[in-house]
């Protein structure tokens, strides 16, 4: 394995996960309309997938807003190999000024358009090119019971009639596995403008409203970044020699060690011959059934080995909080150590700053 490093263009939009927003949307949609072996397609399914699934992650984007914290989950997953997010120099340049978490908020709302979007669009490309036929089954609940759900849902639209829910043709649409039922094709066609109403305003509305508003204030908080940056006195360099250890050999021993993320066997190995004053607590990543990292580090000074390439995470400063240690930043290509980049150490040395932790390096000669 080799090191990532940062040589793509600074994107303000990570196209590789709006793909993937809306092949899903794509795939769910198709498979959602596809219906059962007559083609009828279930209304409560629609439901779910247009209206309760948006409505869930909607609520979710607000509790994140509100607490200025992005989803952890959704973080380990932009920053695998896979979408390895840590390449975007504009992400890179935002985390120094504290608003990586905002533009990973940013990119969630772009993800859900897409999907949101591409669901729509096969919506209609499928009524064009096929009979659907929307009915709805349900063992417990009979119209009269659903009408009032579906008039609230389309509350929003009331200026649109012909979206408009109908006790009517709810009843004519209701279908029943057991019986011989045969639908008005007329009825069955209805639902189609009550679906794509629930679409735009539930699903694509208030994501553009986010999206637009965490734009702004990416922006305005960039900039004040920035202008503190320019007053700032104490030059970068003077920074990171004042907050950080040059050699790991420099602590005392014994030393209580482990990875945060996997690494190869052979640096494990190195790290293992070069230090033997290290107690590695666990040679695999990090994972919440060992135990708080403060529970399992429980020897001081404490040491904590991370890849230098990859972007701190908002899951590491939450089990570092109250505690003090070393970050140790390690970098490889191909089979041997390298140096870690200045950027990379700039980076890391923020991070140690920001959860009260120091930083720490290899000994040079690791790198020879």
């Amino acid at each position: 394995m080799t090191s990532k490093q940062s040589n793509k263009t600074a994107q303000n939009v990570y196209s590789p996960l709006l793909i993937l927003g809306a092949v899903i949307g794509v795939l769910l949609s198709a498979g959602v309309l596809s219906g059962d072996e007559l083609g009828r397609v279930n209304l409560l399914y629609l439901l779910f997938l247009y209206f309760i699934l948006p409505v869930v992650t909607l609520i979710l984007t607000i509790i994140s807003l509100v607490k200025s914290k992005h989803s952890t989950m959704f973080s380990r997953m932009l920053h695998s190999s896979f979408f390895n997010i840590q390449s975007n120099e504009y992400y890179r340049t935002l985390r120094q000024h504290k608003l990586g978490s905002l533009w990973i908020l940013e990119q969630i709302q772009l993800f859900t358009i897409c999907f949101s979007l591409a669901a729509v669009v096969t919506f209609f490309v499928l009524l064009l090119v096929t009979d659907i036929s929307i009915i709805w089954r349900s063992t417990l609940l009979h119209p009269d019971d659903l009408y009032p759900v579906l008039k609230f849902i389309a509350t929003p639209w009331s200026f649109w009639e012909s979206a408009q829910p109908n006790l009517d043709i709810l009843r004519a649409t209701q279908d029943f596995r057991v019986l011989d039922t045969t639908n008005n094709a007329l009825s069955l066609a209805a639902w189609w403008p009550f679906v794509v109403a629930v679409q735009i305003t539930y699903a694509i509305l208030p994501r553009l409203v986010i999206y637009s508003f965490l734009k702004v204030k990416i922006t305005r908080a960039n900039i004040a970044s920035k202008e503190e940056c320019e007053e700032q006195v104490i030059t970068e360099p003077e920074t990171i020699a004042r907050n950080r250890i040059n050699q790991l050999s420099e602590l005392s021993s014994p030393i209580r060690a482990i990875a945060w993320d996997r690494l190869p066997d052979f640096v494990m190995q190195f790290i293992k011959q070069h230090y033997s004053q290290l107690s590695l607590v666990s040679e695999q990543s990090w994972q919440p059934e060992m135990g708080p990292l403060s529970e399992l580090l429980d020897l001081q000074p404490r040491v904590i080995f991370v890849k230098a390439w990859e972007a701190p995470m908002g899951e590491l400063a939450d089990e570092l909080e109250n505690t003090h240690g070393y970050i140790c930043p390690v970098n490889w290509q191909d089979d041997g150590l390298v140096a870690p980049l200045d950027v990379h150490i700039q980076e890391w040395t923020r991070f140690c700053h920001e959860v009260n932790w120091e930083l720490i390096t290899l000994d040079e000669q690791c790198y020879e």
